[in-house]
C-alpha cells in the first residue's frame, strides 16, 4: 500500500464531504500487504497483519463512517492515533468497546550546546559522567540476532511496542543502528538508534546490569552524533514507564543548552 493511494483516498473523501478522521501519517504507511481493504464513498481503511496481530489505518468522513469501520474489524486489532494535545477519538474508541491499551510520548530536542557537559542535576546520577567509558558498548553479528530478539521481548509488549523479525535484526546489525554490552559472553544491554537525515531517533534500549552501561553507549553515540554536526534528538517513551519517562524529561531539561523542543503523542487502542 503506497503512500500516494493513502493520499488519493484522502483527497476524495475530503472534497466530497468536505471533513476528513484518520490515523494516517505518512510514517505509517504499511510496508507489508493489506489482509483486507474496506472502502465506501464516506472511507477508506485497510487492515494488515503485523507481528501476531492486525494493525488498522482509516480515512473517514465522519465519526458514524469510523463506527461502520470499527464494526467490521476483528477482535486482536490495534489502532494507532498520532495527536498533539489531546486525541479527539477517545470516547468515540471507547463507546464502541475498543480500550486505550498504551500512551507513548514523543520527545524532539533541537540542541545549541552539548547536554553531556552540563553538570548532573540529580544525585543519582553526579556518578555516571566520572564513570563514563566512550568505548564502552560493541557493534553486533548477525548470530546475535537471535538473543537480541529474546532479550527484547522480555521487556517490550508487542501489542504497543516495535518488535522485529529475524530480518529485520539482521538489517540493524548491517546498518550499525545497535550498540550491546556482554557480560560473561551474553548480552545484558544495548542500544538501538536510527540516523534520519538530520535527526538521530533513539529507538529503544534494555539494560540488566549497571546503570552507567546505558548512560556510556547512549552517551557515545550522542558523541559521535554531535560531532557528526547532529543537532537534532528524538524518541518515543511510554508514559506507564516510569524510568524511561523520567529519562526523557531529565535530557530535555536543561534549558541553558537546548534551542527548541516539541512534544506529540500517540494511543494505541485494542480491540480484544
Amino acid at each position: 500500500m503506497s503512500a500516494d493511494k493513502w493520499m488519493e483516498e484522502r483527497t476524495r473523501i475530503k472534497r466530497k464531504t468536505g471533513n476528513v478522521i484518520t490515523n494516517f501519517t505518512m510514517s505509517s504507511v504499511p510496508e507489508k500487504d493489506c489482509e483486507k481493504v474496506f472502502c465506501a464513498e464516506t472511507y477508506y481503511a485497510v487492515l494488515y497483519w503485523s507481528m501476531d496481530k492486525y494493525v488498522l489505518e482509516f480515512v473517514a468522513a465522519a465519526p458514524d463512517d469510523l463506527k461502520t469501520i470499527l464494526k467490521l474489524i476483528p477482535d486482536n486489532t490495534i489502532i494507532r492515533v498520532v495527536y498533539k494535545k489531546e486525541c479527539d477519538l477517545d470516547a468515540l474508541f471507547t463507546s464502541q468497546g475498543i480500550r486505550l491499551y498504551a500512551t507513548y510520548q514523543r520527545n524532539v530536542t533541537r540542541y545549541k550546546s552539548n547536554p553531556y557537559l552540563l553538570p548532573e542535576t540529580s544525585k543519582r546520577r553526579q556518578l555516571l559522567p566520572k564513570m563514563y567509558d566512550p568505548e564502552c558498548g560493541e557493534y553486533p553479528v548477525r548470530e546475535d540476532a537471535e538473543e537480541l530478539d529474546r532479550l527484547h521481548r522480555q521487556v517490550f509488549d508487542p501489542l504497543c511496542d516495535d518488535m522485529f523479525t529475524r530480518e529485520e535484526w539482521i538489517e540493524k546489525i548491517d546498518n550499525r543502528e545497535i550498540l550491546v554490552y556482554r557480560k560473561g559472553g551474553e548480552i545484558t544491554a544495548y542500544y538501538c538508534f536510527r540516523l534520519e537525515g538530520k535527526k538521530l531517533y533513539s529507538n529503544m534500549s534494555v539494560n540488566t546490569g549497571a546503570a552507567n552501561t546505558l548512560y556510556n553507549m547512549e552517551r557515545r553515540i550522542f558523541e559521535e552524533m554531535w560531532n557528526k554536526g547532529i543537532r537534532i534528538f528524538y524518541g518515543w517513551y511510554n508514559l506507564k514507564n516510569i524510568r524511561a519517562k523520567n529519562h526523557a524529561i531529565s535530557t530535555a531539561a536543561p534549558n541553558l543548552c537546548i534551542e527548541s523542543f516539541s512534544r506529540s503523542f500517540c494511543n494505541t487502542y485494542y480491540k480484544s
